[in-house]
């Protein structure tokens, strides 16, 4: 026997479905595809966790200072914003390569599409409950 809903228990999960088929019209998803060999041919295979922590931080100093570069200060000013569209797709595929390199890192461990998307799910539900997403 199922179990009896309450409207507001009902109305939670229509407005959820409703929210993700909005956010899925809106935007593209892209998984990324972790790579196979680095740039010094390397297999990512062969990658122990030091390995694939080194390369995060590489990708993510990269990220800092490419955004550093089109600052074109000493530090990033709080207000910083990128004045156009070519700065906006750089620094987007500068982020890129940092989250393929992560989602590697996971593949490492056995995390496929499915369960990162389902661990993104998780997160998004905690962020929301704690306020950070309007």
């Amino acid at each position: 026997m199922s179990e009896i809903k309450e409207p507001e228990q009902i109305f939670r999960e229509i407005r959820a479905l409703v929210d993700a088929y909005g956010e899925a019209k809106k935007v593209s998803v892209v998984r990324p595809i972790p790579v196979v060999k680095d740039g010094k041919g390397k297999l990512t295979a062969e990658y122990t966790l030091k390995d694939w922590l080194q390369k995060v931080n590489e990708e993510l100093d990269e990220f800092k200072s490419e955004a550093w570069g089109i600052c074109g200060a000493d530090e990033i000013p709080s207000d910083f914003v990128p004045s156009d569209e070519c700065e906006k797709e750089f620094l987007a595929e500068e982020a890129c390569d940092v989250i393929t390199v992560i989602y590697g890192l996971c593949a490492k461990f056995g995390m496929d599409g499915n369960y990162m998307a389902e661990a993104m799910r998780k997160v998004i539900e905690k962020n929301r409950k704690r306020g950070y997403i309007d």
